[in-house]
């Protein structure tokens, strides 16, 4: 088509219609012209304009940029999915996050276009079924406060997080049937903490990069015995050991090396022999004085 429009008392030359950008019902014109300079006329003088131009595309476009409120299924450049409120052009409040394989799902709060606040991150598994990998708050994209992260092994944490990695008191139960419980830093046994082993043996003490560092105490459950002193990287280097009160009830108590009876008796002879002499000798001491 070919229509020129002349505006009311705005523009004394004829605009050609490629200039309109948009028409609204009651009849205010946006114009973009050549020179990239934009204005707003009142009326336009042909009335057929409004029913053949429709809203341009761009001002679609445009309303679109800025995302506000609940949206539904708004794709990025990888088709991941996002669906939930929106603020800013950023994800904000409560919203579902999956990526365009569908291994990922994410769902709970948002905060500045990241995970922030309560939330789970699943990962996919047989069968197409989602399995929870992390349940607690988050802080930028990161576990954070407390939660609770379940590993791909079957190893489980329960406690407390910061910028992503295990961090303050928690619980650890691992795959390989071993307990840990204490204080965590930068993902690792640090500071004081109980570690129970697979035959029942433990250990209560201080921590230093997941090894036994400091002062603490190893009990032999299957002997019956304590073993208290000092540690320096999983190695004792000084200390004492002690029994349990129940130690008789041990599964394989420790033999201590008691002598045989004919080598007591002999020893206790002998004792008695001694002591017979010292009394004697202290008589004769006596009654020469």
């Amino acid at each position: 088509m070919a229509y020129d429009c002349r505006f009311q008392a705005t523009l004394k030359d004829h605009i050609p219609v490629e200039y309109l950008r948009y028409i609204s019902k009651e009849g205010k014109a946006q114009v973009k012209l050549p020179d990239e300079k934009q204005m707003f006329v009142k009326k336009c003088m042909v009335p057929a304009l409004y029913r053949t131009i429709p809203p341009s595309p761009t001002s679609k476009l445009m309303e679109r940029v800025k995302r506000n409120g609940l949206k539904h299924s708004i794709f990025n450049a990888d088709r991941d999915v996002y669906v939930g409120e929106w603020k800013n052009d950023g994800k904000e409040g409560h919203g579902s996050f999956k990526t365009r394989s569908g291994k990922v799902l994410y769902e709970g709060e948002w905060v500045n276009g990241k995970a922030e606040g309560y939330g789970v991150l699943c990962h996919q598994g047989d069968h197409k079924r989602y399995n929870i990998h992390y349940e607690g708050f988050w802080k930028n994209g990161k576990p954070q406060a407390k939660g609770y992260n379940h590993y791909k092994d079957g190893s489980y944490y329960k406690g407390g997080w910061a910028n992503g990695a295990r961090n303050g008191y928690g619980q650890m139960w691992y795959a390989n049937k071993t307990y840990y419980e204490g204080n965590f830093y930068n993902d690792k046994h640090h500071g004081r903490g109980l570690f129970v082993y697979v035959n029942g043996n433990r250990y209560i003490g201080e921590w230093n990069a997941n090894y036994k560092h400091g002062f603490g105490a190893y009990y032999y459950m299957d002997s019956g015995q304590i073993q208290m002193g000092h540690w320096i990287k999983d190695h004792c280097v000084n200390s004492w050991m002690i029994d349990m009160k129940y130690r008789q009830t041990a599964t394989s108590p420790t033999e201590f090396s008691i002598p045989e009876k004919s080598q007591f008796v002999k020893q206790f002879k002998r004792y008695i022999k001694l002591q017979e002499k010292r009394s004697d000798t202290v008589n004769v001491s006596t009654q020469t004085d």
